[in-house]
């Protein structure tokens, strides 16, 4: 009996150690390889939306400095051109964007066309603008991130020339990280384009009114609920993710929550001037199934500990059985053997 006792705690101890294999098979290669896959995928996902938004911000400008229309008017000096009807037309493929600006800049400095204003026409941009005018001295190419007076922009700069590759000034086109948020939005993502707070003084008419602990929130369309939650929570939390973290709705694991990730956006120096929060719908109920895991393995851990606890106090009943028998057995053969001593002596 003794034996079989043995042999069935054993086997229960086989039994759990498969069960515990099973569990982290389960935990490591189906569900925290599924989130690490998705939040990684997310996370490529928006960073080839940056490195495109910014490309073809870069291709518009390049696109309309060989506009014929717009170098005579700047050889001409026939600036009010630019502000009378369809005089600037966009490309058919960079339609998809909205809220792209312009900005025209003469061989001069002077400001001589904004797509948003005509405010400051006329103006010297480059005591503003560092990195024009170290532009107008190798004019180039150029394309960037950067926080301005108004938002966290792409910016795309194309140096115009005339007749004789003569220089006749830049024009820069301005788009936004609006139509990124659109477009994960349509894959259950929601995001908060955050501007690092360090930019605070610098957005002196800031498109995005809403402020969080000095850091600005650039996309207009961001949802109540995510706004409400950047707002309660500590904001730095998310900033500083290294790679997800979980968020429950409701604080209930009954309801699907969402893994929130953290892309940092670089200028052209690569400073972190600003940060992607994607928030990412847990469809799958991943986080759910974890935790029915963990559960399961916790009941069953507790149903192990009782039964080798049971078999364990059988065992010492046995074994105590086993000794009593033993001694009796014992008593009854020395008893036997003083009666026999004594019949031989008789």
């Amino acid at each position: 009996m003794i034996i079989q006792t043995k042999k069935y705690i054993y086997t229960l101890l086989l039994l759990f150690i498969l069960f515990f294999i099973a569990y982290i098979v389960l935990l490591e290669n189906y569900i925290f390889n599924s989130e690490k896959s998705y939040t990684n995928a997310v996370k490529d996902e928006i960073q080839t939306l940056i490195h495109q938004k910014e490309l073809d911000t870069f291709m518009i400008a390049k696109n309309l400095a060989k506009d014929k229309k717009l170098i005579q008017a700047l050889e001409k000096k026939e600036y009010k051109q630019f502000y009378t009807s369809n005089f600037i037309t966009l490309p058919q493929e960079y339609l998809k964007y909205h809220n792209i600006r312009i900005h025209i800049v003469d061989q001069y400095g002077k400001q001589r066309y904004f797509s948003w204003t005509k405010k400051d026409l006329g103006k010297d941009v480059l005591t503003a603008r560092d990195d024009l005018r170290i532009l107008y001295k190798h004019p180039r190419p150029m394309h960037s991130i950067s926080v301005g007076k108004f938002s966290l922009a792409f910016k795309g700069i194309m140096p115009i020339y005339g007749k004789n590759h003569k220089f006749l000034g830049i024009i820069e086109t301005i788009t936004f990280f609006n139509s990124i948020a659109d477009s994960l939005e349509k894959s259950s993502i929601a995001s908060a384009v955050v501007i690092d707070k360090k930019f605070y003084t610098r957005l002196k008419y800031p498109i995005s009114k809403t402020f969080i602990s000095n850091y600005n929130i650039a996309n207009i369309n961001i949802e109540k609920n995510i706004l409400s939650l950047l707002s309660k929570e500590n904001i730095d939390y998310f900033l500083r993710n290294k790679s997800y973290h979980y968020i429950v709705n409701n604080n209930s694991y009954l309801e699907s929550g969402y893994y929130a990730i953290t892309v940092p956006i670089h200028n052209i120096t690569q400073q972190t001037i600003a940060y992607y929060l994607a928030f990412i719908k847990d469809k799958n109920y991943l986080m759910q199934k974890e935790v029915l895991l963990h559960l399961v393995l916790f009941l069953f851990s507790l149903l192990f500990l009782d039964i080798v606890y049971l078999a364990l106090k059988e065992y010492k009943k046995n074994l105590k059985l086993i000794e009593n028998l033993d001694h009796e057995v014992k008593k009854q053969i020395e008893e036997k053997t003083k009666l026999l001593y004594i019949d031989s002596k008789n």
